[in-house]
């Protein structure tokens, strides 16, 4: 059942010992999650390591991260949550968090030498700002003071969108 050919994902990460690959770039498999058998991150079961959430209207998944044990799934305006129950991806548990909020395809700010987690938090943007996570969403959101500027970003360019925390400068 391992897949012979691994689909090109735009999004990488790991969770748990096991790769990741979001955000593909074949129609019929935005909604898909592949998820590696555990060490082994180029074997990916084609029946049970693969997550498919609903996709309503076409809705893809554009980036995945995983958060104090969770792995959270996120679409341009839906953010989900999973975690490993000890059996096959297939089998987990995904639950809705938010249907209004998501996070842009690059949108998870990266803290250099240290990946994406900064503390206990993301820093993620989306459609209606730049935002903190820690399993909800803060608000206001960061972005308050240049809420103009943010809506001034098309919704096609937001895949664009490239955010980097420098904790030493202090700024994003």
């Amino acid at each position: 059942d391992l897949l012979s050919e691994i689909p090109a994902g735009k999004h990488l990460t790991f969770y748990r010992d096991r790769l990741v690959n979001s955000t593909q770039f074949q129609e019929e498999n935005q909604s898909n999650i592949l998820i590696s058998y555990p060490g082994e991150p180029e074997a990916f079961d084609a029946v049970t390591g693969i997550i498919i959430l609903k996709n309503p209207g076409n809705a893809r998944v554009t980036t995945c991260q995983e958060l104090r044990d969770v792995l959270y799934i996120w679409r341009d305006a839906e953010t989900f949550a999973t975690q490993d129950n000890g059996d096959e991806p297939s089998s987990w548990l995904v639950t809705t968090i938010d249907q209004g909020l998501g996070c842009a395809v690059n949108g998870i700010a990266v803290t250099l030498d240290v990946g994406s987690i900064n503390v206990d938090y993301l820093v993620l943007v989306n459609f209606s700002g730049i935002f903190l996570f820690n399993g909800s969403y803060s608000f206001p959101e960061l972005s308050w003071k240049i809420a103009d500027y943010v809506g001034e970003i098309a919704f096609d360019e937001i895949t664009h969108v490239e955010i980097y925390n420098d904790t030493i400068l202090k700024r994003l």
